[in-house]
């Protein structure tokens, strides 16, 4: 082998050390981007299991009041099955059908603002819950 290609290899094999070099920086980059991913990745992790947390406290307050819910329309059923009987108490019933009449608008009013609530949580879930909206949600007394 001539000086000039032992020359000519040498000055390859400097060229490859330079971008193996290169690529080794690259990939440490590359590691320190991932780790920053994965700990991203562990964030947005905790941060769904919080939401998923608040969403069954959610689910469980609504079928709470689904329950209670089902109890006011029986009860107002039952309500109703007396005033086809009872004529001669009409005024006292009245009275009370006024006041039923008042907490149905209340519930309305809960159910329109549970309503607007749950479009909000469903807006902001799962990456940007929203704490406002379950703590409002846990306020919420229906009676």
């Amino acid at each position: 082998m001539s000086e000039n290609q032992f020359q000519t290899i040498l000055s390859a094999i400097q060229e490859l050390n330079v971008t193996v070099g290169s690529f080794e920086n690259r990939f440490d980059k590359i590691e320190i981007r991932l780790d920053k991913v994965e700990g991203r990745l562990d964030g947005i992790e905790d941060r769904l299991d919080k939401v998923e947390e608040r969403l069954n406290k959610v689910e469980g307050r609504l079928d709470g009041i689904e329950d209670r819910l089902d109890k006011v329309e029986e009860r107002l059923n039952k309500v109703e099955g007396r005033l086809d009987g009872i004529e001669d108490r009409l005024d006292k019933v009245e009275e009370r059908l006024n006041k039923v009449d008042g907490r149905f608008d209340k519930i309305e009013g809960l159910l329109v603002g549970i309503d607007g609530e749950l479009k909000r949580i469903e807006y902001w879930t799962p990456y940007n819950a929203n704490e406002d909206v379950v703590a409002k949600l846990e306020a919420i007394n229906v009676p």
